[in-house]
């Protein structure tokens, strides 16, 4: 898992890990879809790592995105 290797070097450099979420996971609606955060969150949570957490992307940002840039859910 990348996230695992990811805290772990983070802990073994004396790092404290800061993660952002992701808030362009759209619905249809164009409401935030934040399973994947939550699945993120959870799965971190279960593990007992100490991350910090950020939520990006404001609303103004999302027009000015690249119609080719993609979003990768977190699968766990």
């Amino acid at each position: 898992r990348s996230l695992d290797k990811l805290y772990n070097f983070a802990e073994c450099a004396g790092l404290q890990l800061i993660l952002g979420l992701n808030a362009l996971h759209r619905n249809p609606d164009n409401s935030w879809n934040s399973s994947s955060s939550l699945g993120l969150l959870k799965y971190s949570a279960g593990k007992k790592y100490n991350i910090s957490w950020e939520l990006g992307n404001g609303e103004e940002r999302v027009g000015a995105l690249s119609p080719r840039a993609s979003i990768t859910p977190f699968t766990g």
